[in-house]
C-alpha cells in the first residue's frame, strides 16, 4: 500500500510541477527556466520508471508485478484471462454503416434535409421507399416476420448515420418505438399482422405518450379509456403523426397503464400541427369519443408496464445516437472550416485556441459515442441497461449541445444563418437531448442505480453526507415546476418537447 501511495504522490507532484513550468517543463537545456524544467521532467521519469518497476500504482493487487509486452497481455486474455471489450463493428454493421452513409450522401444531402424542414410536411414518400427496400424499416423485426433481425447496436450505428445526414422522416418513431412496444407488450398474433408491414415500411406507426404533465414516464399518463369503448382527451408532442397509418397510445385501462393501437382515420382523431424551431413535424393529436374495439388493445391490460420504458433502451439510444451523428458532423464541418478560414495570413487552425477547441469537440463526440455503444452491449448481454442508457443520454444531451456550441464560435456569425447546415444541426441535437427524458431526469436515474436517491426520490444517507450541491442534482424534481399548456392553437415552441 505504501508503495501505491508513493507511486501515486510522487507523479502527481511531478505533473503539478511541469504543468506550472508550461512549455519549459519538457526542455533539458537553455535558460534558468529550462533547467529547472529540465530537472522536474527528470524527476517525473524516474518517478515513473520506479512505478513500471516494482509494480503498477493504483491497484495493490498488482503491487509487485512486472509489466509485460501487449502481446503477452494479449494472449492470456485470448486462454481464460478477462476479455477485453471490443467496440469495433462486426464486419456485417460495418457494412451497415458504409452503405448508410453512401445511400444518405446521394439520396440526402444538406439541401435536402434543410428543405424538408422547411416544408409543411417534411417527408419524402420516394426517400422512405428507397430506405425500405435496404430493410431499414425493419431492422429489429424478427427474421421470420419479414425483418433484418438486428440489434439494438445496429440501430445505434444506423441513427448516428441519420443524425450526421440531418435526415427527416418517421424511423425512430415507427421502426424504432413503435416497432419495440409492439414487440414487447403485443401478442404473438398482433406481431403476425402488424410487423410485416411495419418492416417493408408499407405502414408507419408513432407513439402518443406525452400528455399535459410533458413527462415521458407512465406516470404521466392520465388519459382513461375503456376497452370496448370511447376514448375522449389529447396527446401532445407526438412525432410524425400526419403521415403515421397507425398511433399506439398511451392509457390507462381502470388503474393499469395499457397500450391500444387506433388507425389515423379513424373517425373524431384529429391531428393539429405544433410549430418547432428543429423542423421536426410535430403533433397534438386529439381524440373525440374515438370508437375503440376489443382487438385494439396491444396485448393485454397492464400491457404498458410489461414493455420496457418509454425513456430506456432502444428508443433514448437512438435519440443518442441521432445526437451523436450531429455532433459528429459538426466537428467535420468545423475542422474542415479551420483548415480553409485564413486569418491574419494562416488557416485559423494555425492558432492554438482553435486547436485547442476541435479537442475539446473530438472528445465530447468520442465519449458520447463510447456511453451508446456501452449502453447498447449492456441490453445485449443480459444485464440491467436502464443506467447505462440513461447516463448516455445524459451525457449526451450536454456533450453535444456543447460541441454545436462550440462549432458556432469557431465558425463566427454564417453559421447563424438559417442558410448554414450547423444552424439545423444544432436544433436538431437540442430537440433530441428533450426527448425521451431531459438529462436530469437521466441523472435521477443514475443516482437510484448509484444509491445516492431512492426510487421514491428521498434522500439516502450517502445522499446527504455528499453535500447539498449533489442532492440539488439527484433530487431535481422536487423544486421543478411543470407548466400546463393552454388551449389555443397553433403555438410555436423553442423546441419539440417540453
Amino acid at each position: 500500500m505504501a508503495k501505491v501511495y508513493a507511486d501515486e504522490t510522487g507523479q502527481k507532484l511531478a505533473r503539478l510541477g511541469m504543468d506550472l513550468l508550461g512549455v519549459w517543463g519538457p526542455l533539458r537545456e537553455g535558460s534558468r527556466w529550462a533547467k529547472l524544467g529540465g530537472q522536474i521532467s527528470h524527476l517525473y521519469l524516474t518517478t515513473l520508471g520506479h512505478t513500471i518497476a516494482g509494480g503498477t500504482g493504483g491497484d495493490p493487487s498488482l503491487v509487485g508485478r512486472r509489466a509485460r509486452p501487449r502481446s503477452a497481455r494479449r494472449a492470456e486474455s485470448g486462454r481464460g484471462g478477462a476479455a477485453l471489450m471490443d467496440f469495433r463493428p462486426s464486419p456485417a454493421q460495418q457494412i451497415l454503416i458504409s452503405t448508410a452513409r453512401a445511400f444518405l450522401r446521394q439520396h440526402c444531402p444538406p439541401e435536402l434535409a434543410q428543405r424538408l424542414a422547411l416544408d409543411a410536411r417534411g417527408f419524402d414518400e420516394t426517400l422512405w421507399r428507397r430506405m425500405a427496400e435496404l430493410g431499414w424499416p425493419g431492422l429489429l423485426v424478427p427474421l421470420e416476420l419479414g425483418g433484418s433481425g438486428g440489434s439494438v447496436l445496429d440501430v445505434i450505428l444506423l441513427t448516428e448515420e441519420m443524425g450526421r445526414a440531418g435526415l427527416p422522416g418517421p424511423f425512430v418513431p415507427s421502426a424504432v418505438v413503435a416497432t419495440s412496444l409492439v414487440l414487447a407488450a403485443g401478442s404473438p398474433a398482433q406481431h403476425k399482422r402488424l410487423l410485416p408491414a411495419l418492416a417493408a415500411g408499407e405502414r408507419v406507426a408513432t407513439l402518443a405518450l406525452v400528455e399535459e404533465s410533458g413527462s415521458f414516464e407512465l406516470d404521466g399518463v392520465t388519459l382513461t379509456c375503456a376497452v370496448p369503448g370511447r376514448l375522449t382527451g389529447r396527446k401532445l408532442f407526438v412525432r410524425d403523426a400526419h403521415v403515421a397509418d397507425d398511433l399506439i397510445v398511451a392509457v390507462r385501462i381502470g388503474a393499469d397503464p395499457s397500450l391500444i393501437l387506433l388507425p389515423t382515420d379513424r373517425p373524431g382523431i384529429a391531428r393539429l400541427p405544433l410549430d418547432t424551431i428543429s423542423g421536426e413535424k410535430v403533433f397534438e393529436v386529439t381524440f373525440d369519443g374515438v370508437d375503440v374495439r376489443p382487438d385494439d388493445l396491444l396485448g393485454r391490460v397492464g400491457g404498458a408496464c410489461r414493455a420496457p420504458r418509454p425513456g430506456a433502451a432502444g428508443r433514448a439510444l437512438a435519440r443518442t445516437a441521432e445526437m451523436v451523428g450531429g455532433a459528429q458532423r459538426v466537428l467535420e464541418l468545423a475542422v474542415e472550416h479551420a483548415k480553409t478560414r485564413v486569418q491574419g495570413g494562416r488557416p485559423i487552425g494555425g492558432y492554438q485556441a482553435i486547436q485547442h477547441a476541435c479537442a475539446d469537440l473530438v472528445r465530447d463526440v468520442d465519449a458520447s459515442r463510447g456511453l451508446a455503444l456501452h449502453g447498447g452491449l449492456a441490453g445485449e448481454r443480459g444485464r440491467p441497461a436502464e443506467p447505462d442508457v440513461a447516463l448516455a443520454k445524459a451525457y449526451a444531451s450536454e456533450a453535444c449541445l456543447a460541441v454545436a456550441r462550440r462549432g458556432h464560435q469557431i465558425f463566427g456569425a454564417i453559421s447563424y444563418c438559417e442558410e448554414h447546415p450547423l444552424h439545423l444541426v444544432h436544433k436538431r441535437i437540442q430537440a433530441a437531448s428533450l426527448e425521451f427524458g431531459d438529462s436530469a431526469r437521466h441523472l435521477e436515474t443514475v443516482a437510484q442505480a448509484i444509491g445516492l436517491v431512492s426510487a421514491g426520490g428521498r434522500r439516502s444517507r450517502l445522499l446527504t453526507a455528499a453535500g447539498p450541491a449533489l442532492y440539488t442534482a439527484a433530487s431535481w424534481k422536487d423544486a421543478r415546476t411543470t407548466p400546463r399548456i393552454p388551449s389555443p392553437r397553433p403555438r410555436r415552441f423553442l423546441t419539440s418537447a417540453p
